[in-house]
């Protein structure tokens, strides 16, 4: 009997290649302790499963690099359904991907920690933004955050590049997230909207408006049109690498990591919240933008978006 064909998922079809990161190292209080220099071979095995071969190499110390040990892994992954399911010795979880933007959950066996990881292919489909939080539940340890970009060959002119990059992210991973008292403006851009069912459900166009209140607050009013219809108005006051939400629209908190800030907050008089992971890509302020809604406990929406930096 002929066996099937393994149908690939868009997702699997657009991440594939040999993927090169530097990705930050982040201790718990948001300190910037090191990088992490990250090769993910992504491609299809003989059987035309979808196959990773995962090296890292560590640049920090502390705690979590005697808890870390640099994986030279090789993994299977099975589409099942709308997930995507590890079969490893040295992982076990899952991930989902909404269009170009996957969230997974991970045990990851030699360092004994579960991690909550976040993916967002940008446009161009060759860098990705990328995140991972390191716990044992329920107290978080760490957090990577950076950029991987894909090569395609081993070109000279290909590896030059490479290594470019490597050196811009050296230089951005530590970037404050934050922006100064002196930065007026916007960031605006069209954003994918999918339910928690991972179906599209259209785009929706984003405007955040931002204006300095004093040296340690801003205040933000976020307009979303289109697929979704929604104005959120509130301040975000900071106290070093701590974020505290209020404001008419919500409340709640978060915490920068170097340029990307992961917060909760609480839509005021509603059974929702929204959990958000935003990048600062460099000094352009460019913004990743991924918020996940969350309606009676489920999640409901995930939006996400590159928003370019329009200063006024």
């Amino acid at each position: 009997m002929t066996q099937e064909p393994i149908q690939l998922s868009a997702w699997q079809k657009q991440i594939q290649g040999v993927w090169h990161g530097l990705p930050s190292m982040f201790n718990a209080a948001g300190e910037h302790i090191g990088y992490l220099r990250g090769y993910r071979t992504c491609k299809l095995a003989e059987d035309g499963r979808p196959y990773f071969h995962v090296r890292e190499e560590l640049q920090f110390g502390g705690p979590l690099r005697t808890r870390i040990q640099p994986p030279d892994v090789e993994l299977f992954v099975d589409e099942a359904g709308l997930s995507r399911v590890y079969d490893c010795p040295y992982f076990v979880g899952s991930g989902n991907p909404y269009g170009t933007f996957l969230l997974g959950n991970d045990y990851v066996v030699p360092w004994r920690l579960n991690t909550h990881v976040t993916v967002q292919l940008l446009p161009g489909g060759t860098v990705q933004a990328y995140s991972i939080q390191l716990y044992q539940e329920p107290v978080m340890q760490g957090v990577l955050i950076g950029q991987y970009k894909v090569a395609y060959d081993e070109a000279p002119a290909t590896m030059a590049a490479i290594d470019a990059f490597i050196d811009s992210e050296r230089q951005n991973g530590p970037m404050p997230f934050a922006l100064g008292p002196d930065a007026t403006g916007a960031w605006h851009g069209t954003g994918e909207l999918y339910g928690g069912d991972q179906q599209f459900l259209g785009e929706t166009t984003i405007t955040i408006e931002r204006q300095a209140v004093d040296f340690h607050t801003e205040a933000l009013t976020v307009t979303f049109a289109g697929a979704h219809e929604e104005q959120l108005r509130y301040q975000r006051h900071w106290q070093a690498h701590n974020c505290f939400i209020a404001g008419e629209s919500c409340t709640g908190n978060g915490m920068a990591f170097g340029r990307a800030l992961l917060a909760t907050s609480h839509v005021r008089s509603q059974a929702r919240r929204i959990v958000s992971r935003e990048i600062r890509l460099g000094p352009d302020n460019t913004l990743t933008f991924a918020w996940q809604f969350f309606a009676n406990g489920r999640l409901d929406n995930v939006i996400h978006a590159v928003l370019p930096w329009e200063a006024r």
